[in-house]
């Protein structure tokens, strides 16, 4: 039983051993892809591991406590790290699951699986069902009840299945083939490629590069703020000249783009739209945002926007207020006082207006 270790940017390393049904002769992992230990009974979490949608990578979707997203990635290496929620496939690419097969069946460290080993067909893990004399976790592998996820979230029920790498919408559960989605994420066991050394250095395979989390800076304290909905506040004066850059907007993982869906005014005339009105502002790429109105101190005191900023599949909406404060202009026109002569000493000789 040899040492193997696997190392991902979502979690720490875990180190493996091998274990080999004397039946079938097979060698595999001895637990399930990710899991911190052997499972110690059928209900053991440490044992259960993590649950991958067929074919990905692990981008940090296959963590148990992922969040979720309806956006589809539109490649087969997502540049998002969550669970995408769908019906049917997590991606727009593919659609045959050729090059996904690919990437789970390599055995070069690239893939999923430790070097030697790959994710195993449909054949070979009935083969391992079939050889077993008794439950699944009675077995050499010591199977747990891991459970799989959809996108009504992780199934209590004692679900006992493993993906193959075999693009034909199949998984294997103690029951036999079962048809499913590409878009469940499930268990994952390893089989050792046959002719390839069961106890590879002990080093850790390349994994696909870590996605940084994608954020909307929040740096705005109010305690107005009750809902915690504005993370970020600029601060304009008015009469500002059109096409004033207001500020830009401070983000962690690097968008790649941004865009304006709502608008709120309010002062004088306040006004809550769904859309940018009129354009009233631009917000690029990089995230700065630009005023195409001069502001109006008394028509309009703030803004509130809210910007989506979005990195392939991965998006963020957060709130933006613009706070407009107020120049106090002269009169345009001159303006003239008299008073008599022998006036007393502190006489109000006029007002100025402005």
């Amino acid at each position: 039983r040899g040492k193997t270790t696997k190392s991902s940017p979502f979690q720490l390393t875990v180190t493996y051993s091998s274990v080999t049904n004397a039946t079938t002769g097979r060698t595999w992992l001895d637990r399930n892809l990710g899991a911190s230990q052997v499972a110690t009974s059928s209900t053991d979490a440490a044992g259960f591991g993590d649950l991958y949608q067929w074919g990905r990578l692990a981008d940090g979707h296959q963590l148990r406590t992922s969040t979720s997203t309806d956006t589809l990635a539109d490649s087969i290496t997502s540049n998002s790290n969550a669970f995408v929620s769908s019906s049917a496939d997590w991606t727009t690419a593919d659609e045959d699951g050729a090059l996904r097969s690919a990437a789970w069946s390599s055995i070069d460290g690239s893939g999923i699986c430790p070097i030697g080993y790959r994710v195993p067909t449909s054949a070979e893990l009935v083969a391992e069902k079939d050889s077993w004399a008794g439950n699944a976790f009675a077995s050499t592998l010591k199977v747990p009840s891991a459970r799989l996820r959809r996108s009504a979230g992780i199934h209590t029920s004692s679900f006992v299945s493993y993906w193959s790498s075999d693009n034909d919408k199949k998984r294997v559960a103690t029951g036999g083939l079962i048809t499913a989605p590409w878009s469940n994420a499930i268990a994952i066991r390893c089989i050792l490629n046959e002719g390839s050394d069961p106890t590879p250095a002990d080093t850790a395979a390349p994994t696909a590069p870590p996605v940084a989390p994608l954020t909307i800076v929040d740096d705005y304290d109010s305690d107005t703020d009750t809902d915690n909905e504005i993370t970020q506040n600029f601060i304009a004066a008015e009469n500002n000249a059109v096409g004033f850059v207001v500020g830009t907007v401070a983000t962690t993982g690097d968008p790649t783009g941004f865009s304006i869906v709502h608008i709120t005014e309010s002062g004088g005339a306040s006004s809550d739209y769904n859309a940018n009105r009129g354009n009233r502002f631009d917000i690029d790429n990089a995230g700065a945002i630009t005023a195409n109105i001069s502001f109006d101190f008394e028509t309009i005191t703030s803004y509130t926007l809210t910007i989506k900023a979005t990195k392939g599949s991965n998006e963020i909406e957060a709130g933006i207020i613009i706070t407009i404060t107020n120049v106090f202009d002269l009169a345009a026109e001159n303006q003239s006082f008299s008073i008599e002569t022998g006036n007393a000493v502190d006489a109000v000789v006029g007002t100025v207006i402005i």
